[in-house]
């Protein structure tokens, strides 16, 4: 059977996926990747890693199904993630990964600066952007040598095809193109201290971005001249194999961290979202990007030492789970505030610390667990208005994926606070689907489908969670008083963050002098 592969290069795996036509899963390969952390909020991976574990993913999905028969390839990549490589095409230093934080001084200082304006993104510690003015700043030696700056998909398309090319969807990952021109900016360039010249050349959303080199062909076991199709950054990739290709559905990615969006046919944009490049050339998704989602779960557990009933084989989050669904809607007036390692989406800011509030001496376990799903599920509807309010138009459901869609409980929470219905796509390996959709449709193994009709063909959805009426007016009015928290707090944040850094050598101390960067 013909098929095509959807490479997913994440923070914490590569895997290469195996989806026929009709969206059906026929093998996966998969290999883990390690996260150094060398000093307090850096993170960093190198970059050979990536095309190491590529090739283990590859060569592990050749003993499943025959290579030979794939018809394309499409590598999806970890966003905000990048590497700076020399004239022979190697590390000059480890990759910046995206959730290193150790630039929030130029965020500060250079994200005022029109950035958003230009790229789609609110400033952010995540961006690429200002990891590279950093290294502009802090090793001015490393950019001297640098050739080349790629995001994850280009390096790894690099290695397939021998050609210097990126994804114009992923390049805007680095924080470096012009949304609008859909071009690099000339602007950002200059700030990151880069010329054009080290910037791979941009190819179109599903397009060809170059075939599989003789090379890469021996050691992956794909078929030499297997074309190697652009595709989209890792969220906007699961938003398409979600099955969201026009404006009316939503999308949940219930991760480590959480991607909430929405397709849009007009470029718009808010400083409570980002916007990205979509599906196809003059398509975008609006996305808000929540820090803290099954992390929070896992911290749960750690922390309190959850650990179910093996001998059952229940989990601890199958435990907590059932103590929480005999809490009251609301926790029983407990509310979290999920921002455990600040917050993006809506508000962008690193200070931002978690916090409960309302807690009283009848409050255990299941009220505190409760609270921590509902407080995340009450920024998925912060996202969704927002999103709502710039495009001018009602989501009228959502879709929901990722290892939090396993969670009953809480999907339900999140249908009865967003008064939608949620849901569930059936493929578990949704991210790599989307990218196998672009090379499916390009490289017809639907003949003669359109995009959106290979979309359509390949995607699935399950069990449906509907609104219940009462729980809907109910934390209706537990969502006005949440929405209110982070502002109330917001100053003491700032202070406790500020004292914090102070005290702790391994951490810069932003200035705020007020001068203009140079």
């Amino acid at each position: 059977m013909a098929f095509a592969i959807g490479i997913d290069a994440s923070t914490q795996s590569v895997k290469a996926v195996a989806f026929g036509p009709d969206g059906a899963q026929l093998g996966l390969g998969r290999v883990p990747l390690s996260l150094d952390e060398p000093r307090p909020g850096w993170a960093e991976q190198e970059p050979q890693d990536w095309y190491e574990a590529m090739v283990g993913a590859l060569r592990d999905l050749g003993r499943q199904v025959d290579l030979g028969q794939a018809t394309g390839v499409a590598v999806t990549c970890q966003r905000d993630t990048v590497v700076l490589l020399d004239a022979d095409m190697q590390a000059v230093r480890p990759a910046f990964v995206w959730l290193d934080s150790r630039a929030a001084d130029q965020v500060r200082r250079f994200g005022p600066l029109g950035v958003h304006e230009i790229t789609g993104k609110p400033a952010s510690y995540t961006d690429a952007l200002y990891k590279l003015i950093w290294v502009r700043e802090h090793e001015p030696e490393t950019l001297a040598k640098t050739a080349t700056v790629y995001d994850t998909s280009g390096y790894l398309i690099h290695r397939l095809t021998g050609r210097r090319v990126t994804s114009l969807a992923t390049a805007g990952t680095l924080t470096l193109l012009d949304i609008g021109a859909r071009d690099y900016s000339p602007t950002l360039l200059e700030f990151a201290g880069l010329r054009r010249d080290q910037l791979p050349d941009l190819v179109e959303t599903m397009g060809v971005a170059g075939s599989v080199a003789a090379d890469a062909a021996v050691v992956t076991g794909l078929p030499e001249g297997l074309p190697v199709i652009s595709t989209l950054g890792d969220g906007q990739a699961a938003g398409l194999g979600s099955g969201v290709a026009h404006g009316d559905t939503g999308y949940i990615s219930l991760g480590t961290g959480i991607a909430v969006g929405a397709a849009s046919h007009h470029h718009v944009h808010s400083p409570a979202f980002r916007t990205l490049e979509g599906y196809a050339p003059g398509k975008f998704y609006l996305e808000g990007v929540i820090a803290n989602g099954a992390y929070l779960i896992t911290w749960f557990v750690k922390t309190f030492g959850i650990s179910g009933q093996p001998e059952l084989s229940i989990s601890a989050e199958e435990s907590l789970n059932a103590l929480a669904e005999k809490v009251p809607v609301g926790s029983d007036g407990l509310l979290c505030l999920p921002y455990f390692s600040g917050v993006l989406s809506p508000y962008w800011d690193p200070h931002a610390r978690g916090s409960f509030l309302g807690l009283r001496g009848t409050h255990g376990l299941p009220e505190m667990y409760r609270s921590v799903l509902e407080g995340i599920a009450y920024e998925i509807l912060l996202t969704f208005r927002a999103l709502e309010d710039s495009r001018g138009e009602a989501l009228r459901d959502l879709v929901v994926m990722g290892g939090g869609a396993a969670s009953r409980l809480w999907l339900q929470i999140i249908a009865d606070i967003c008064g939608r219905d949620v849901q569930v796509c059936n493929q578990s390996e949704v991210t790599a689907l989307g990218a196998a959709m672009h090379a499916a449709a390009a490289t017809g193994l639907l003949p003669g489908a359109t995009l959106e009709e290979t979309v359509a063909a390949m995607t699935s959805r399950g069990v449906t969670y509907r609104p219940r009426a009462d729980a809907v007016a109910e934390y209706a009015r537990w969502f006005e008083l949440y929405r209110d928290v982070y502002e109330a707090n917001r100053g003491i944040f700032a202070r406790i963050d500020a004292h914090f850094l102070s005290r702790n050598e391994n951490w810069p101390v932003p200035s705020d002098n007020g001068k203009a960067p140079r």
